[in-house]
């Protein structure tokens, strides 16, 4: 109730009283750190609990108080991208595991909807898929966020703190690594392929087991620099 009759205060168009509309600003700003600092000390303390896809929320929400950020709306919106990545592959890979995986989900319905997200763990921690399929997922993916979408690494304003809040990323289309990286994370991770961050000296990548029977380490992995347009590198 006190955040949506401050959030009325500052939204008021027209001629409003100023004076009343900075204060609702501080004081709902203080009211939302409030309430978010308990999360934040939760998560400090458990380092598990805490998704890439609510650190991206979270951050956003303490940065703009002002701002309604919801978790439900940010999903809904990674929800929408993962769907179309799934109907690009259904189109071009019609036979890929994943429509099993769905059809199965489905099972107790007349008809099925192959473009419905598959029932996959909360928190994934490896890939469903062969590395060839996974391939294919995130060729699809790569073609809906960059081609589609038109996602992409903001050189020209790279500090520009637009770059670092998901809400704003969603609208601009463009970020920075971490961002970036997070945000194919999340999308990987609703069509089960296990995308892990990786901090590199000077830039921010993933890491996806690719050859998980080589010996070497370093042979095992993929590199995904989600701020190139999803640019994969061999170790």
């Amino acid at each position: 109730y006190v955040t949506e009759e401050l959030s009325s205060i500052i939204s008021r168009e027209g001629l409003v009283d100023l004076t009343s509309k900075h204060y609702a600003e501080k004081c709902i700003t203080h009211v939302k750190h409030q309430i978010l600092k308990p999360k934040f000390t939760s998560y400090s303390e458990d380092d598990l609990t805490l998704s890439y896809e609510a650190a991206l929320v979270m951050v956003a929400q303490w940065c703009q108080p002002v701002l309604d950020i919801s978790d439900k709306s940010v999903a809904k919106q990674l929800d929408k991208l993962a769907i179309a990545s799934l109907s690009h592959l259904l189109e071009l890979y019609p036979n890929h595991p994943i429509f099993t995986k769905i059809r199965s989900d489905q099972s107790d319905r007349t008809n099925v909807s192959l473009t419905q997200l598959p029932e996959l763990a909360t928190r994934l921690t490896s890939n469903l898929w062969s590395s060839q399929e996974c391939h294919q997922i995130m060729s699809s993916a790569n073609h809906v966020l960059y081609t589609v979408e038109g996602f992409m690494g903001n050189s020209g304003d790279y500090y520009n703190s637009d770059n670092s809040y998901i809400n704003r990323m969603m609208e601009t289309k463009q970020g920075i690594p971490i961002t970036l990286c997070l945000l194919y994370t999340c999308i990987m991770a609703r069509l089960g392929v296990h995308c892990l961050p990786v901090n590199f000296p000077g830039h921010f990548l993933l890491k996806w087991l690719e050859h998980p029977e080589e010996r070497e380490e370093a042979k095992k992995f993929t590199f995904i620099d989600a701020f190139e347009g999803g640019r994969q590198m061999t170790g």
